[in-house]
């Protein structure tokens, strides 16, 4: 099986509406920019967003605010004002689905895909990849793309439900994450939250791992940086300013971390962001 040509362009395109449902458009972006950075998009029908190359954030008006890697699946809803796209010092390659209807209306109602459902994390990515490509296959019916999207959507959310339920308890995780990204803990040593959640620090650190894959130090230090993301926007706040600002002893410490991460030190990341009063992206 040859290797899927992920350069931008749109594979499927179908303007007619079907009832009970229609994928009306299919595509890859490759190094997009992002979406709705000057004003949230309301997009006003469904898309499947599968970001398999680079990394960056989704953020919608109901307050979701969530870092997103390759493998990861945004659901958009038709509704629901959102922005998403790399940050700066980010690349972010995609293929999306577009697709409105009754049939995926009652798949709202259902519960099975509605929000606060908007990412689902899906791997390996080259299997998933053509998975979602397979969804608008050359097919003389234009109905058999939106039956294709709702096998795939299926087992999408199947998969994410088995490994949750191989791995661990995901209502643990949940909460092990939120101790973690509460700034209140960011100067916490790591046995202290897994005391927090009745664990030793070992426990903790290898059944975090297991649910999250990655550890909880390295999930800490993500939203950190995040967060020292936003307050390197604010022209009052220094860099030694933010160094204190997320725990950090000392801003040699913090300019390091911050490299190590964005890939950027925090001073060449400030020098990227558009001079204030021009359109910009949020941080």
């Amino acid at each position: 099986m040859g290797a899927i040509d992920t350069t931008s362009r749109l594979v499927w395109q179908n303007i007619n509406k079907h009832e009970p449902g229609n994928v009306s458009m299919a595509g890859f972006i490759r190094h997009s920019p992002g979406i709705g950075w000057d004003k949230m998009r309301v997009l006003g029908r469904y898309a499947v967003v599968y970001v398999h190359e680079g990394a960056g954030v989704y953020r919608d008006a109901r307050g979701a605010d969530l870092a997103v890697t390759a493998g990861d699946l945004l659901v958009v809803y038709p509704d629901v004002a959102h922005c998403y796209g790399p940050l700066p010092g980010q690349k972010w390659s995609e293929f999306y689905l577009v697709f409105e209807g009754a049939v995926f209306d009652a798949w709202r109602r259902s519960a099975a895909l509605a929000p606060p459902r908007v990412r689902l994390h899906l791997e390996p990515v080259d299997f998933w990849l053509r998975r979602w490509l397979d969804v608008v296959a050359i097919s003389r019916d234009p109905l058999q793309p939106m039956a294709r999207l709702q096998m795939v959507l299926a087992d999408a959310l199947a998969a994410e439900h088995v490994a949750a339920a191989q791995t661990g308890d995901l209502a643990w995780l949940e909460r092990a994450q939120r101790l973690l990204a509460d700034a209140a803990h960011w100067r916490a040593d790591m046995p202290a939250i897994a005391d927090k959640v009745g664990l030793s620090y070992e426990t903790f650190r290898k059944k975090f791992a297991a649910l999250a894959g990655e550890s909880p130090a390295r999930y800490r230090m993500v939203q950190v940086i995040q967060h020292a993301c936003r307050l390197l926007h604010e022209p009052g706040m220094s860099n030694a300013d933010v160094a204190e600002a997320c725990g950090f002893c000392d801003e040699f410490h913090f300019s390091r971390r911050f490299k190590q991460l964005m890939g950027v030190s925090p001073s060449g990341f400030r020098k990227m962001l558009p001079v204030r009063g021009a359109t910009k992206k949020p941080a």
